[in-house]
């Protein structure tokens, strides 16, 4: 036997689960058009009955003035979705953040049968949309997308829990790792997953840097350099394990970009040698040297073919350029390359150029397309669905501000009014854009989930570089 009650609003849906109907019954709980009002506080399923929660109408709900989760189940079975009723619920997770999943299954069970759950920014632990802890979650229905976690994007079961999948689909939810380092006494190399940081192994007692990130086959690879009595020494990290590059003995060598490709590693960077700057790469520990003075500053392989991106010298001028294998591509303007990709065959690069001031730029090809924006630059690229995305920052007589650009046109990214910031790189995974850098005062590291800051919890940190992964 079940209890039928009709809600128009989230705390008429508090009351309708906590109170319950009497023992031996069901709850079927009807959301009806006109619902109103936000999600404010979490709603706790703890009896051990079934609660079955339908929809008349298209109902979206957004999260409120709270952090946690929308929905808590530490007994009984939760049902989202009933065939009687055609309408849909939607929880968002957004604007804000998080520090939950927006479900959570403590005990008992969870049975999503259509609606969505989206958008949720779950920046304490794994399971953007839900995480089961004990118990199961089943999904016959519905969608998953838009949820970004530290770990797990979507749904996470914890060991001995259980996730059943019936049908339903779930896409565009994120991991977000990004490199850096934070000081401590010393620079220390690291990446975060989501916001729990993972400390890079060096020589006790030196200082590390962490220059950029990729993950493959579930693992994590960083590149960057650490200083010890004999110089600056570039190496790459797999997951903990640091692998040094070798370079001319009594050189000092940096590591600046990494990707990973047909399970090889390839790492960019350069190294000086008395007064010469040397740009080169590595596959694996094997060094390839470019041809002239130079700088490289970013790698991608396509096609087997690596590409790497930098600037030369000429006479004292420092030009743009990327390299094919060890070809070089000169690119008009003066100036130098931060980040380059390779979509659909073309390859595209980002940078800057002076001319008067400094300026934002990215080249298809070899042509140049000016950015909007003085006294800045761009620091990555990326190519998705046709468009291209530039992360950058640009002064124009205040602050140094944050950005990143949709084709040409600009999008500011929040921070503390008054501050500088900086970008260091740009993915975008599932249609939402991620950036990647860090802001004055503290030296705060920090990535954007499309215009929400994400601030990574140490002081005195630099975050350097971004992957996503679904």
């Amino acid at each position: 036997m079940a209890v039928y009650t009709e809600v128009n609003s989230w705390a008429a849906l508090q009351t309708a689960i906590s109170t319950g109907a009497p023992d031996n019954y069901d709850d079927f709980i009807v959301i009806k058009n006109g619902f109103t009002g936000d999600a404010v506080s979490a709603i706790t399923l703890s009896e051990n009955k079934k609660v079955t929660i339908a929809v008349e109408g298209n109902i979206t709900i957004n999260r409120g003035s709270f952090t946690g989760s929308f929905l808590k189940i530490t007994g009984g079975n939760l049902v989202l979705g009933s065939p009687a009723y055609g309408g849909t619920l939607t929880l968002n997770g957004g604007p804000g953040t998080a520090d939950n999943a927006l479900v959570t299954v403590n005990s008992g069970s969870f049975t999503m049968n259509s609606g969505a759950i989206r958008n949720n920014i779950n920046t304490a632990g794994p399971g953007g949309a839900v995480e089961v802890s004990s118990g199961s979650f089943t999904m016959n229905g519905g969608l998953i997308t838009g949820n970004s976690a530290n770990g797990y994007g979507g749904v996470y079961a914890h060991p001995g829990a259980s996730f059943n999948r019936g049908g339903g689909t779930i896409n565009g939810n994120a991991t977000v790792y990004t490199a850096g380092y934070v000081y401590d006494g010393t620079n220390k190399p690291c990446y975060w997953l989501g916001t729990t940081r993972i400390d890079l192994p060096i020589i006790p007692g030196t200082n590390g840097y962490a220059t950029g990130i990729t993950v493959s086959g579930g693992t994590v690879y960083t590149a960057g350099y650490y200083i010890d009595g004999g110089g600056n020494k570039p190496c790459y990290w797999v997951g903990t394990a640091r692998i040094d590059l070798p370079i001319i003995l009594g050189t000092n060598g940096y590591a600046t970009g990494i990707t990973v490709s047909g399970g090889t590693v390839y790492t960019a960077g350069y190294y000086i040698d008395g007064g010469n700057t040397k740009p080169c790469y590595w596959v694996g520990t094997t060094r390839i040297d470019l041809p002239t003075d130079g700088r490289a500053t970013g790698i991608t392989v396509s096609g087997g073919t690596v590409y790497t991106a930098g600037s030369y010298q000429d006479g004292g001028t420092s030009k743009p350029c990327y390299w094919v294998g060890t070809t070089r591509i000169d690119l008009p303007g003066t100036g130098g390359v931060t980040g380059i990709t390779v979509s659909g065959g073309t390859v595209y690069t980002a940078g800057y150029v002076y001319d008067g001031d400094q300026k934002p730029c990215y080249w298809v090809g070899t042509t140049r397309i000016d950015l909007p924006g003085t006294a800045g630059w761009t620091s990555g690229i990326t190519v998705s669905g046709g468009t291209v995305y530039t992360a950058g920052e640009y002064a124009d007589g205040g602050p140094i501000t944050p950005c990143y650009w949709l084709g040409t046109t600009r999008i500011e990214l929040p921070i503390i009014p008054g501050t500088n910031a900086h970008t260091t790189g740009i993915t975008v995974s599932g249609g939402t854009v991620y950036t990647v850098g860090y802001y004055y005062g503290d030296d705060k590291a920090c990535y954007w989930v499309g215009t929400t800051r994400i601030d990574l919890p140490e002081p005195g940190g630099i975050a350097s570089g971004i992957f996503v992964t679904e």
